[in-house]
């Protein structure tokens, strides 16, 4: 083709986020006018295989770029030589056309690392019996009662012990000190999650909690002055406060402690941190990452950026790790029954598989607002059929 110069100019700007509107239309107009042409196949794989032999592309963004940069142009159909690319790159770009098809959103990294979002407005979907989870939980008090927290209204929910529970007006649960004459009796409260639920909690220190699905962390109502000690299951992060014990300059230290299988360090001793805790125990291994500050576990410290995985300590995405505060799933390097796990409590069903377990290995994030039928029929472009039956979803042809 005449332009070959000219396309590989204008590919290079769109993918380093650095292409003008009209650089765009210019670019677009090619792809439709030279849609069949094998000649702008070659370009696109060659640039791939360029970009891929830079460490810092995967082969399957890089075609996500490509399919998206078509899907733009109004040409993602009808380009038949990028069929004959490598077949992890043939998953990939069926990610892109079903995203098209279900208008939701798929992410890429720009060249600076940042996410980018794409959208593809189409009309919203039918109501689904699956929607996306939300802002459920149950607060247990200190006697034994329980709270439905979507149902109750913002306010004073309970007094426990010298503390007030109150629940704001965006949702949040919080703990306020109300009585001085502390008469030292410890009121342990606990929220939970259920599976389709994720809450907010701010503990009687200031601290920030986030509770993924199927989770709870339990807590006294009033921290004693020389230590604060929760437990948690399943998910949560944490934006602790640092807190000087009184009379002296010694801060006190932040105790988060879970259940872990093997004989491995349970507990996490933090002063003033961000990090997340994935101790779900149907995944094989808990996993605690850093994002700020220091934690220590056993008798090893992490930096930010790491993570503690089976004994180990490691460099880990940290994006990756704490995407469900952010309303995303990411499931970068995830296999199957990881992808299903995930999807099996934010979606409240069960999974069983039929026959054997495909092996995939997953690129790519999806908004955690899609229902269960739109995210399903993502994984169909990918060539794994599932079935719906009741609340159990069935993997498997």
């Amino acid at each position: 083709m005449k332009e070959e110069a000219l396309v590989r100019y204008l590919l290079k700007r769109y993918i380093d986020d650095q292409a003008t509107e009209k650089e765009k239309l210019q670019l677009f107009g090619i792809i439709r006018e030279y849609s069949d042409d094998a000649g702008l196949a070659r370009i696109l794989q060659e640039l791939g295989l360029r970009e891929e032999a830079d460490p810092g592309y995967e082969s399957e963004y890089w075609d996500v770029v490509v399919q998206s940069i078509l899907a733009e142009a109004g040409k993602a159909r009808s380009l038949a030589p990028i069929r004959s690319f490598r077949r992890t790159m043939r998953y990939a770009a069926a990610v892109i056309l079903a995203l098209c098809a279900l208008g939701i959103y798929f992410y890429r990294e720009g060249s600076s690392g940042d996410v980018v979002k794409q959208q593809f407005s189409l009309p919203p979907a039918a109501p689904s019996d699956f929607p996306p989870g939300g802002e459920k939980a149950f607060l247990v008090l200190a006697d034994g009662s329980k709270i439905s927290l979507e149902k109750a209204g913002s306010g004073l929910l309970a007094t426990q012990g010298p503390s007030s529970v109150e629940k704001l007006s965006d949702g949040r649960i919080v703990y306020r000190p109300v009585k001085t004459d502390d008469t030292g009796e410890v009121f342990y409260n606990t929220m939970q999650t259920p599976r389709g639920g994720q809450y907010q909690l701010i503990l009687p220190d200031g601290s920030k909690v986030w509770l993924n699905a199927a989770s709870s962390i339990t807590y006294p109502a009033s921290f004693p002055d020389s230590s604060r000690a929760v437990s948690i299951t399943g998910e949560a992060y944490f934006e602790i406060k640092p807190a000087i014990s009184k009379g002296s300059n010694r801060r006190t230290p932040f105790i988060v402690n879970f259940s872990n299988a093997g004989g491995l360090p349970d507990r996490i001793e933090v002063l003033g941190t961000h990090f997340n805790v994935n101790a779900y125990a149907d995944e094989p291994y808990v996993k605690a990452s850093l994002l700020e500050g220091s934690i220590r576990i056993g008798n090893q410290v992490l930096k930010p950026g790491e993570a503690y995985v089976n004994g180990k300590v490691s460099r880990t995405d940290i994006k990756q790790d704490i995407s469900w505060k952010n309303g995303a799933f990411n499931f970068n390097g995830a296999n199957l029954p990881t992808l299903m796990r995930q999807l099996g409590r934010w979606y409240d069903i069960d999974v069983s598989y039929k026959g054997n377990i495909p092996v995939r290995r997953f690129q790519g994030k999806l908004s955690m607002d899609l229902s269960l039928p739109e995210l399903l029929d993502v994984l169909q472009t990918l060539e794994i059929y599932c079935k719906i039956e009741g609340r159990k979803v069935i993997v498997g042809n």
